[in-house]
């Protein structure tokens, strides 16, 4: 049986690095601007620019889209940007600045190998993003603090503060699990194991004490305290003698109490949309793209849009939707929109269609082709 991976809706397998919009051969984007303050915690840290070899960083560096960065055994690194986003990069960490766009404050990363403690500053606008993967899991985050590492087909996510969605991925062709994926909150970790069924692929549990006095969490998070372990039940007291008690006075029997009044049902919760994942698809005319929402509120969804056309959908769970563009969806930048009766959440520019590649050229199968879609489903 081939391996599977996993998304981290933030946003890992054996294979390496791959990039959210499904893409596993192609190269990070690079990018002129070098916004991006790497600070050298401990030695060894090395960083390569697109193209270039590594060299190492002895105190500081500015990197930008498409840099690579490796620390070595013994090696730590902070990776700052200029939103007060902070990254901090463990021994043994390779990380690629995948995609950053400073005007929109939206960062993707790639996680080859190691950990990486991100704390992202809360973010108020609807487009903005932050996203980091490894090779079988993707995370997307709106304001919260986690540890994200992958080693061996096993990627372990650790969330400090705020929700992580988590998505699994098939490690070969990039394309989620629509069976293996959830939301991770504070005080929560996530373990996505390759060689596990895909219906199991992603395991939850409450972060351990172990967890929370590792010295990678410590080190992170050092306020951060785990739970007291329950105090020990107090001995029982000695019985008093007994004493005879005096015959009650007999008294009227009391009316019956009314019944209470049935409890109403707790009101829905508010529909509104987090993320979007993947946000970049290319355009299929012979299947449908599977995407995911997060938010919540979906329980009652009536209706998925992309753009202005309703589309077919699945939901998973309060807190998340499939949603499948077909063929009937040209190439293009589209909202996308959850409909709840009169109620409607609504996330600008937030799935991008992309034109397939032209082919006409090339003579034999390209190793590089989309795989084909997954599984559609009906509203």
């Amino acid at each position: 049986m081939r391996s599977i991976a996993a998304i981290v809706l933030v946003l890992a397998a054996a294979g390496g690095a791959a990039f959210f919009w499904y893409r596993p051969a192609a190269a990070p984007a690079a990018s002129g601007a070098l916004d991006f303050t790497l600070t050298t915690l401990s030695q060894a840290v090395a960083a390569a620019a697109p193209g270039s070899e590594l060299r190492d960083i002895p105190d500081t560096a500015a990197v930008g889209g498409g840099w690579r960065i490796e620390t070595s055994r013994d090696g730590r690194a902070l990776l700052e940007s200029p939103d007060e986003t902070l990254v901090t990069l463990d021994q043994n960490t390779e990380l690629t600045v995948v995609a950053h766009d400073a005007d929109a404050r939206r960062s993707k990363f790639s996680l080859a190998g190691g950990r990486a403690w991100t704390r992202v500053k809360k973010l108020f606008d609807q487009d903005e993003l932050y996203e980091i993967r490894s090779s079988n899991a993707v995370a997307t985050v709106r304001g919260t603090s986690f540890s994200f590492g992958y080693a061996a087909g096993v990627t372990t996510l650790l969330v400090a503060e705020g929700i992580v969605g988590i998505l699994a991925l098939d490690p070969e062709t990039g394309q989620p699990l629509t069976a293996s994926s959830t939301l991770v909150h504070a005080g929560q970790k996530a373990i996505v194991d390759d060689r596990l069924p895909p219906s199991e692929r992603i395991r939850v549990a409450a972060l351990t004490t172990e967890d929370m006095e590792s010295e990678w969490y410590r080190f992170n998070d050092p306020d951060g305290s785990p739970a007291p372990a329950p105090a020990p039940p107090p001995a029982p007291a000695p019985a008093p003698t007994p004493m005879p008690a005096p015959a009650p006075t007999p008294e009227p029997s009391p009316a019956p109490a009314p019944l209470p009044a049935p409890n109403p049902p707790p009101p829905p919760a508010p529909l509104a949309i987090d993320a979007v994942a993947p946000d970049t698809v290319t355009y299929n005319p012979s299947g449908a793209n599977a995407v995911q929402i997060a938010g919540s509120g979906f329980s009652g969804a009536t209706a998925v849009l992309v753009g202005v056309l309703a589309v077919k959908f699945e939901i998973k769970d309060d807190g998340a939707i499939w949603l499948f563009a077909d063929s009937s969806i040209s190439p293009g930048t589209y909202a996308v929109s959850v409909r709840r009766g009169s109620e409607e959440a609504k996330r600008d520019r937030a799935l991008t269609i992309l034109p397939q590649p032209d082919r006409s050229d090339e003579s034999g199968a390209n190793p590089n082709q989309d795989p084909p879609p997954g599984s559609a489903a009906t509203n």
